[in-house]
């Protein structure tokens, strides 16, 4: 019996299988017996080639390692190609405690680690999957990503698919390529490695990956570094602005992605840059298709799109953002009336921010199902169109016809020219007037009709309180007490702000620090307390007129947000919580504005 019998046998199952062939059945056959010398537990099974290919056999390892995670919940997983052998176990391997250990691709060096010089991070020969909850979720997505995507791969493209979905939150531990047998002569080895000539014979005829890092962005590791070459020289003007022009491009790409630049690569080939342009893949390009045709209305093209790209990558959690967004664009702009009415809001970032998307909410309902078209908030924007909702007045022109927009500073530079309907309240009507404008005197936030555009019943509550913190504020660590739940604000279609209100509705109260939950919570006659956070005072766009602003507008006292401190365990917020709600006359006032809004759209757009 090994000395190693019983000090891990209890904490991990090692797993495979091959196919009935003379060379894969001598290879198990061998396996079997170097795992049997060591005790340790192991599931080997033979399974029949039924006329698959060796691209086809190897993508049923997706499924066979998925169904012994199930099997083995509490064992540590590891998988081991059929025609590969272990001579020892290292204690580093067995009592590892990352989420995912392995070679990496093609059994790298650690000085090129990642993606430097190869399209996969994972060298899947010799792997294990841990217990916790991260590492079986990785597992999950693999086998989705295995049934649902249609491209022609091996196991390795579906464990990377998932790899990439979930690398950002998983522990891992990289094997030096030194313990492989006849990789180096310093230490010894554990795993022989074995190769049966399909990967040779199959290549190029299974969909491969590219790389996350671009050509471009790629460097060879030096075998030596001369001392002068550590002495760093100033920049050259022409480096300098290549280097501009890299951040202007990253500027671009998290526009069209919302994501970070360092994360601008996937699953699909990048297409070649110009000069200062980011660097798309395959699913980022198709995202920006879809999302054009989604603002045009043009449900057929845009879902064609996104299901092509869906059959071939697994989307992340960027693009799956993206591509909720582009169903909420689907969902107010693809309808049967033919009137369209063009509207200004901010779309970003996606799914969507729930006080901005309440503006295509409330005209799609005020305007009985009409197509609601995007339009961008850049100013820019030809013939007429509306600016509701919003701190979005920087952004009014000629053409815009405003219906309770407001300003977010006093010092903002306005448009004089634009038709005023209404405005959120008395403080942007002067700097309206000031600016040169007209004299407007009708005010209201329209998100204070969303107790009418969607009635929500509030009956017996549950007695808690619902944190709701504005999307700027949602990377901070808050540590909530034992009585109040969190909910996002991130959400751009109907029925998830449908639902969001049902929740709160149940709440005996909210404390938010976004303004429209604030505003709506007055809607529906929800208590609610305004609140900022120690150290996130600054990140909400603004100087606080927006606050006085609404509340001298719609005729409650007004509240600027009180600074709290990240930990509300220590926070009571009896004496902040109000339960202030918004008149039927008000109400009325604000939505006759609406449609006077609208009629003077109809008339200018003939």
């Amino acid at each position: 019996m090994s000395h190693l019998a019983n000090t891990f046998t209890n904490d991990l199952i090692i797993c495979s299988f091959h196919t009935d062939d003379e060379y894969y059945t001598a290879a198990g056959n061998r396996l079997r017996k170097s795992l049997d010398a060591l005790d340790l537990p192991h599931e080997i099974t033979s399974i029949s080639a039924d006329g698959a290919d060796w691209i086809d056999i190897c993508r049923k390892k997706i499924p066979f390692l998925h169904s012994i995670c199930m099997k083995y919940p509490d064992k540590k997983v590891f998988w081991i190609d059929g025609d590969c052998e272990l001579d020892n176990l290292p204690e580093f391997i067995h009592q590892s405690s990352a989420d995912i250990i392995g070679f990496q691709r093609g059994f790298s060096s650690p000085l090129k680690i990642g993606y430097a010089n190869r399209t996969r991070f994972w060298e899947p020969c010799f792997w294990g999957i841990g217990t916790s909850a991260t590492a079986r979720a990785y597992i999950d997505t693999a086998l989705k990503a295995e049934q649902r995507l249609t491209v022609r791969a091996t196991d390795d493209y579906f464990f990377e698919e998932a790899w990439r979905i979930h690398a950002e939150e998983l522990t891992f531990q990289v094997i030096p390529s030194g313990f492989v047998a006849g990789k180096s002569d310093k230490i010894s080895p554990f795993f022989i490695f074995g190769s049966s000539g399909n990967v040779a014979e199959f290549k190029g005829k299974a969909q491969q990956h590219e790389s996350v890092v671009p050509l471009a962005a790629r460097s060879s590791t030096p075998k030596s570094i001369p001392a002068k070459s550590m002495i760093k020289k100033p920049a050259s003007l022409g480096v300098r602005v290549k280097r501009k022009l890299r951040r202007e491009a990253g500027k671009i790409l998290r526009q069209i992605t919302d994501q970070p630049a360092k994360s601008i690569g996937h699953a699909q080939k990048a297409t070649k840059p110009q000069t200062g342009a980011p660097v798309l893949t395959a699913a980022q390009k198709s995202i920006q298709t879809a999302m054009i045709a989604a603002k045009a209305g043009n449900r057929e093209k845009a879902e064609t799109v996104l299901a092509d790209i869906q059959s071939r990558t697994l989307l992340n959690a960027y693009q799956q953002n993206a591509a909720t967004g582009i169903q909420s664009f689907l969902d107010y702009s693809d309808k049967p009336a033919g009137e369209k009415l063009r509207l200004v809001w901010w779309e970003k970032p996606y799914p969507g921010n729930f006080g901005d998307w309440l503006s295509p909410l409330i005209f799609y309902r005020a305007t009985q199902d009409r197509k609601v078209m995007f339009v961008p908030p850049n100013g820019k924007a030809k013939g007429p169109h509306i600016v509701g909702l919003g701190s979005i007045m920087r952004f009014v022109n000629d053409n815009s016809i405003v219906t309770g927009a407001g300003i977010s500073q006093l010092d903002l530079e306005i448009n004089p020219k634009a038709q005023y309907v209404s405005v959120r309240g008395p403080l942007t009507a002067k700097a309206i007037q000031e600016a040169g404008g007209p004299s407007v005197t009708s005010f209201g936030d329209p998100g204070i009709l969303m107790s009418r555009f969607m009635p929500v019943a509030r009956s017996v509550t549950n007695g808690r309180t619902a944190l709701v913190r504005h999307y700027a504020h949602r990377k901070l660590f808050i540590k909530l007490p034992d009585y109040m739940d969190e909910h996002s604000i991130l959400m751009s279609d109907a029925h998830s702000i449908h639902l969001l209100m049902q929740t709160l509705s149940q709440y005996d109260s909210v404390v938010t620090s976004a303004m429209h939950i604030y505003i709506v919570c007055q809607s529906y006659g929800i208590p609610c307390a305004l609140v900022t956070f120690t150290s996130g005072e600054g990140m909400v766009a603004g100087d606080g007129t927006k606050y006085i602003d609404y509340a001298r507008g719609v005729g409650v006292p007004e509240a600027a947000p009180t600074v709290v401190d990240l930990d509300l365990r220590t926070r009571d917020f009896d004496n902040l919580i109000t339960d202030h709600v918004i008149s039927q006359a008000k109400m009325d006032e604000v939505e006759e504005a609406l449609k006077s809004a609208i009629s003077a759209y109809d008339a200018k757009a003939g």
